[in-house]
């Protein structure tokens, strides 16, 4: 509900932009004629210029004008108006309202400025994303399914060491630490490997 705004309007332009290549006659514009046109002339000079110049296979066609007729400029162009630049805006923009990071959604075009990268910022989507997530819903297993009468000590938690296992390097460096001081067996490397 919070984030409607941004979602329509990420909406509104993909829209936008859809209509444009698909039924892009120049739109902004109008034929103007020097002198009085009739009806019938104009309606066919619609349709002729519709069916022209309108779609994708025919955008920037070379236009034959009848004459005393001219095209006039009356919106903003593409440029002008900097669409693509306000349609990343809006990926990043829902993507902020979910705590999802770019890189995740496939949106790699900005380089990375946190930590050393998409790893460190992969971690925080768990720390700051998932983390809050996986509290409520062991809060409400715990209230909703065990209850206060539960017998045995039964609880739920959710475990993300597979989302936070580092590089390769990095876990084989700690797991030998581990070895080597003697508070890891080979068979619980087994275990934190999935072995």
């Amino acid at each position: 509900q919070y984030a409607r705004n941004s979602i329509g309007l990420a909406l509104a332009q993909e829209s936008y932009s859809g209509r444009f290549f698909s039924q892009a006659a120049q739109p902004g514009g109008v034929l103007q004629a020097k002198g009085a046109v009739s009806e019938d002339a104009a309606r066919r000079m619609e349709a002729t210029w519709q069916e022209a110049h309108s779609g994708l296979g025919n955008a920037w066609k070379v236009a034959l004008l009848e004459e005393g007729v001219e095209w006039k400029q009356t919106g903003m162009t593409h440029q002008d108006a900097e669409l693509i630049a306000a349609m990343e805006w809006s990926v990043e923009n829902c993507a902020r309202w979910f705590r999802v990071p770019l890189h995740m959604i496939g949106h790699t075009t900005k380089q990375t400025s946190w930590g050393t990268g998409i790893e460190q910022m992969s971690l925080g989507f768990v720390k700051y994303t998932l983390m809050p997530y996986f509290e409520r819903f062991e809060q409400a297993i715990n209230m909703r399914l065990l209850g206060a009468n539960a017998q045995a000590p039964i609880f739920p938690k959710f475990d993300p060491d597979g989302f936070l296992r580092g590089d390769f390097k990095t876990r084989m460096d700690g797991y030998a630490i581990g070895r080597q001081w003697g508070w890891v067996s080979a068979n619980d490397i087994k275990r934190m490997e999935d072995e």
